[in-house]
């Protein structure tokens, strides 16, 4: 008796669903970086501590996330 062949279309749905989830929960945390040219101006601000918010938030998202 043939077996019957399996589709795994299911799978494959599935792994896209999850890479554009994935994907935008990156994006999600990089949201700050487009908010700059109104967040420096406002607050005064140099470079290195709008690098070290960007910073901060990544490193705030890899221990919750980790």
């Amino acid at each position: 008796m043939k077996q019957p062949v399996k589709s795994n279309r299911y799978e494959w749905t599935i792994l896209i669903l999850l890479a554009i989830l994935w994907g935008t929960v990156g994006l999600d945390r990089l949201v700050i970086v487009y908010l700059f040219p109104v967040i420096v101006p406002q607050f005064h601000l140099t470079n290195a501590q709008a690098g070290a918010i960007t910073s901060a938030l990544a490193l705030a998202w890899h221990l919750r996330l980790g």
